[in-house]
C-alpha cells in the first residue's frame, strides 16, 4: 500500500538532494577529496548555490513518482522541501 503522508514526502525531499550532492561530487569533482570540496563550497557561496541547484534536481524523481500515483500529500511534502532548498539557494547566491 502506498503511503500518502506529507511528512514522508518532506523527509524524502530532504534526503534525495543528499544523494544528488554525492552524485554531483562523483561525476564532476571526483579528482579532489570530499573534505576539500566541502571546504571550497563553504568559501564560495556562489559555487555552493550551483551545486545545490544541481542536487535538488533529484527531487523530481520522488515528486513525479508520488504525483502520478495520486499520493498528493506525499508529493506536496517533496515540493515543500524543494521550496526550502530554493530559498536556501537564493540566500546563498544573493545575500551571503
Amino acid at each position: 500500500m502506498l503511503k500518502n503522508n506529507a511528512l514522508l514526502g518532506f523527509v524524502l525531499g530532504i534526503l534525495a538532494p543528499v544523494f544528488g550532492f554525492l552524485l554531483v561530487f562523483v561525476l564532476l569533482h571526483q579528482d579532489i577529496p570530499l573534505g576539500a570540496f566541502l571546504n571550497g563550497l563553504m568559501l564560495s557561496h556562489t559555487n555552493a548555490a550551483k551545486v545545490l541547484s544541481l542536487s535538488i534536481l533529484t527531487n523530481l524523481i520522488p515528486f513525479f513518482y508520488y504525483f502520478n500515483r495520486r499520493a498528493d500529500q506525499t508529493a506536496k511534502g517533496v515540493l515543500s522541501a524543494t521550496i526550502l532548498f530554493a530559498l536556501l539557494i537564493l540566500l546563498l547566491k544573493y545575500v551571503w
